[in-house]
């Protein structure tokens, strides 16, 4: 080997070895600094100007401005199915592309640790309802602004459909295999035509409490509260959509969200959650002091703020806010049309309550081999953390912190239950 070629190696072994410690310290800043990927992933400007980028895509989607959907106008949905489904035309719909379409017929809005997905797996073993690609889309709160964009289920979509994470478009896609299944089951036939009583749906939990970049989607600038929600989007896309939300006391679940973010970490968690409750508990209380309560449970410079103290259980903790986001809730839609369920309920009275639930969206009651596989003992997506306890001065500060706004819930609901 020359003595050049020798050197040569020698300086690339340097580069490697300095490059290798670079990146090593860099994903340990990361690491130290990250509480989950959703607090530190950048946002896409909504502010930039959508209508001069063209979709990349064979399909036509006439919604151009992809942050605007109250001002989209609304499907007109074919009366022959019982789930809002339609064929995509140039007068109807985000698409036009001649296929038959369908959106939620009801929503699992949260709260997020509170038996969501086990609700939502045994209504899916009902046999008029049409399971989705994925439980919860999470496109309202995360997947059209670019977060969680790499998941395969995504990535799937937007191979076989080529369009833009941000359009209404996009989310109607991500029901294409439940539209498939509606559409080919008939379930009854009168002397005028078949009627399709098939029904799909969407459990996202974070369409509760997450109302990502609020104040720079449109009809929200310049605004301290917003005048749209997530609840305005699905009124409008989804009209008659029926609203399920199951609710859990709110310290232990706040806990249980806490373990899953940090499962990787528990010996740590009792007193860095301890910490980040007496962060959360001052903030709020001095915002409260200061503005209402709208306007600070939907602040995210609040939010923001705490993120950068390495507080980051903001979201899970604001969920806790059960009879805000409701009384949020019954402002946009009906009450015949939201039903409220408590999780101790739905442990203890399983069959009962998803009765009810069956009643509520208008499903057949199963016959008792039908009941047998939706009421198999398995629960889904149960903590493995149940060990991990909290400091009792943790449990004390939250019960104290909550307290009011349980009360409230049981008084919207006359129901001394949510007392907790």
């Amino acid at each position: 080997m020359s003595e050049f070629n020798f050197q040569q190696n020698i300086q690339i072994k340097r580069v490697i070895l300095v490059s290798s410690v670079v990146i090593f310290l860099m994903m340990g800043t990361y690491l130290n600094n990250t509480e989950t990927q959703f607090e530190t992933y950048e946002y896409p400007a909504i502010s930039e100007s959508i209508r001069e980028r063209p979709i990349r895509s064979t399909t036509v989607a006439r919604n151009n401005s992809y942050y605007d959907i109250m001002n989209m106008p609304q499907i007109e949905f074919n009366n022959l199915y019982k789930n809002p489904c339609w064929v995509g035309t140039d007068e109807n719909g985000p698409l036009d592309d001649e296929k038959f379409h369908c959106l939620p017929y009801f929503y699992i809005l949260g709260v997020k640790k509170s038996g969501t997905t086990d609700l939502f797996t045994r209504i899916s073993k009902h046999p008029q309802f049409a399971r989705p690609d994925m439980k919860e889309s999470q496109w309202l709160t995360r997947i059209r602004f670019g977060v969680n964009a790499q998941y395969k289920s995504v990535q799937a979509i937007l191979q076989r459909t080529k369009l833009d994470v941000r359009s209404v478009g996009f989310y109607v896609s991500m029901f294409d295999t439940a539209a498939s299944s509606i559409m080919r089951t008939v379930t009854n036939i009168d002397d005028r035509a078949p009627y399709f009583r098939m029904i799909t749906g969407d459990a996202t939990p974070a369409n509760l409490h997450m109302h990502t970049k609020w104040s720079k989607l449109p009809g929200n600038e310049g605004l301290t509260e917003p005048k749209y929600t997530n609840f305005h989007y699905i009124k409008h896309l989804t009209p008659e959509a029926k609203i399920i939300i199951i609710f859990r006391e709110p310290v232990s679940r706040m806990l249980s969200d806490y373990l899953y973010l940090n499962r990787l970490r528990p010996t740590l968690i009792p007193e860095k959650f301890h910490r980040d409750s007496v962060r959360l508990t001052k903030a709020y209380e001095k915002c409260f002091l200061t503005y209402s309560q709208r306007r600070c449970i939907y602040n995210e410079t609040l939010k923001e703020t705490l993120r950068k103290t390495g507080t980051g259980m903001t979201p899970s903790f604001t969920a806790g806010f059960y009879a805000f986001y409701l009384k949020e809730i019954y402002e946009v839609f009906d009450k015949s049309n939201v039903l409220p369920i408590l999780m101790t309920d739905y442990t203890e009275n399983m069959k009962n309550v998803l009765s009810k639930v069956f009643d509520f969206l208008e499903l057949d009651q199963p016959s008792t081999e039908q009941w047998k596989p939706i009421l198999v003992k398995s629960i889904e997506n149960e903590s493995k953390f149940k060990r991990v306890k909290m400091l009792s001065k943790t449990k004390r500060l939250l019960e104290h912190f909550y307290r009011p706004h349980n009360e409230e819930m049981a008084k919207l609901l006359n129901d001394s239950r949510y007392l907790f």
